[in-house]
């Protein structure tokens, strides 16, 4: 993946393939705003790297960084 929003929407589509919806999601991640942490993220297509962080953990995933070779 090349850009922060492809990113984003790869996040969206596991989360929803687990069956969380923005509000299930956004609750698990510990943001209590009824979805609306998601849905700001995917209609801006940007967030801070601790909110993705924090949306991915519930998910199973983790953000690492690889020094290219």
């Amino acid at each position: 993946m090349t850009t922060a929003r492809e990113i984003i929407w790869k996040a969206d589509e596991i989360a929803r393939e687990q069956g969380l919806n923005q509000s299930s999601w956004s609750k698990a991640a510990g943001k209590a705003d009824s979805g609306q942490t998601v849905s700001r993220i995917l209609s801006r297509g940007e967030c801070k790297l601790s909110t993705l962080i924090d949306l991915l953990d519930p998910l199973g995933y983790e953000v690492t960084f690889q020094k290219k070779v």
